[in-house]
């Protein structure tokens, strides 16, 4: 955040990102690596040049917001 505190965004493309965390699996840094709130442009974007496959697309669902199907009732 800025000093306003207004969230300031990257311009650093997740595919670059995702190549770098892939390294540091390499490396032994780390174990596994996954995505969040990926839609499915931007996961087949991440597969099209992957080594190592995402282990998990975590997702937020605020189950008091309307617009995501109601699930509270199943």
């Amino acid at each position: 955040m800025d000093e306003n505190g207004q969230l300031i965004f990257s311009d650093v493309d997740h595919v670059y990102t995702w190549k770098a965390m892939e390294e540091r699996v390499e490396l032994g840094l780390t174990k596994s690596i996954g995505v969040s709130n990926f839609n499915s442009e931007r996961i087949q974007r991440v597969l099209d040049v992957a080594t190592i496959r995402p282990v998990v697309n975590e997702v937020q669902v605020q189950l008091l917001n309307t617009a995501v199907p109601d699930y509270r009732k199943q």
